[in-house]
């Protein structure tokens, strides 16, 4: 069953949303669903075969949301809450505002991040470890080139992008109501 009862659609365990639909988007890229590298990288397999990795998070998002308003009727919802814990709250970060544009503009959207706000601090070396680890992994994710994080963000952030790959950054910029 449901943890809690969070997601059941028993009208006792969850009397607000026990009618809704739910939609579990699994993690795909490593970039919070917001990559979008034109090209493959190279890599192998466990067997030391030949392989490519495709990093295409953003893509996958919207085919995705595009599947659930050609095929399962979300064109026609009311309501919709982007939703994700972790790396999976950072991904409401990056796609909030993003999703407001593929819905229809009748459709109320609000964003849920759980957890996917970390901070931006020195470490006990005093250093800024994951900061440097964001800017050294996004020319593989590709994130802030192709526009896979906050627009705004973006554009207010020329020249320091990496901002736009943590949600102390981003928050400020989103236009989208979410908690």
């Amino acid at each position: 069953g449901d943890i809690g009862g969070i997601m059941s659609q028993n009208n006792t365990l969850n009397p607000d949303f026990f009618t809704w639909n739910k939609v579990f988007i699994h993690y795909c890229d490593g970039a919070s669903m917001g990559s979008n590298r034109t090209d493959p990288i190279p890599t192998s397999t466990r067997d030391g075969k030949p392989a490519q990795m495709w990093m295409r998070g953003r893509n996958n998002f919207d085919a995705v949301v595009s599947y659930l308003q050609t095929t399962v009727g979300m064109d026609s919802a009311t309501e919709v809450i982007l939703s994700g814990g972790s790396a999976g709250g950072r991904a409401v970060f990056y796609n909030l505002d993003h999703l407001a544009t593929l819905l229809p503009t009748n459709t109320r959207l609000v964003g849920f991040p759980d957890a996917g706000y970390f901070l931006d601090h020195k470490s006990t070396a005093g250093t800024f470890d994951y900061r440097n680890k964001f800017i050294a992994s996004d020319p593989v994710w590709n994130v802030t080139g192709s526009g896979g994080t906050n627009l705004k963000c973006l554009a207010a952030n020329a020249g320091a992008e990496w901002k736009c790959l943590m949600a102390p950054y981003i928050a400020s910029h989103i236009a989208t109501p979410y908690f």
